[in-house]
């Protein structure tokens, strides 16, 4: 798919679900339990259940209004969030970023899905540029870039750009344009490839660019789809 595309210089990748796989439930889990700590030791008495329904109620929140407005919800929207879902106040700041850093902390014990790093290794042995284009939820892209490079992913893209450090979040047209401008390459010679038919197939169409979903539903679309990225032909 990606070799008949004879104009490309540049492919970026969405990561969650793309390059990486998602254990949300799991992820989820741990941080309620962390959270239902930390009620529990500033003696206030909430539900772990209550406390994993606030939880999963901010990530439809985070990324309704990434696919709504095109931008992350900042730090200090998210705690007030959870504290509103739990009707809960907290006077000390202390306990708020006890709260944030709950939310922040990275437990998800991603790995990387199969066929990624040869189809990376590929592009790169080709000279085509790579980017990292991702929409994060609760752990911010510091972290994940530490992590990326800690499992070496990190070394195959020239740049990555993750949605709450800065103005957008896909699918707005400006962090896709941001990562050509950044790649220094036209957005038209860009393909994206992401698992998202909004953020990803959407948005990168809307930019400019040429997206390709990948989707178990490919049957349903068009040339455009790739079920896995084991699907794409370099």
């Amino acid at each position: 798919m990606l070799s008949g595309e004879k104009d490309i210089t540049a492919v970026t990748f969405d990561l969650w679900g793309t390059l990486i796989t998602n254990n949300e439930e799991g992820i989820i889990s741990t941080k309620s339990q962390e959270m239902y700590d930390f009620f529990q030791s500033i003696n206030c008495l909430i539900p772990y259940q209550s406390i994993k329904l606030s939880i999963e109620l901010l990530i439809y929140k985070i990324r309704h209004v990434q696919r709504k407005k095109g931008r992350n919800l900042s730090n200090t929207e998210q705690i007030e969030i959870l504290l509103n879902v739990l009707d809960v106040k907290l006077n000390q700041n202390s306990h708020k970023e006890t709260m944030l850093n709950i939310l922040q902390n990275d437990n998800s014990r991603f790995e990387i899905i199969e066929g990624v790093e040869k189809l990376l290794a590929e592009l790169k042995q080709r000279g085509v540029r790579m980017a990292l284009i991702c929409n994060t939820t609760l752990v911010p892209g510091k972290i994940l870039s530490h992590n990326l490079q800690k499992r070496g992913l990190s070394n195959y893209f020239e740049v990555m750009i993750f949605s709450n450090e800065v103005k957008y979040a896909k699918p707005h047209k400006d962090i896709f344009l941001l990562a050509a401008d950044r790649l220094k390459v036209p957005i038209t010679s860009i393909v994206h490839i992401g698992d998202d038919y909004f953020s990803d197939w959407i948005g990168a169409n809307n930019a400019g660019a040429k997206g390709i979903l990948l989707s178990k539903l490919k049957k349903h679309f068009n040339d455009k789809i790739a079920e896995n990225i084991n699907d794409l032909s370099i």
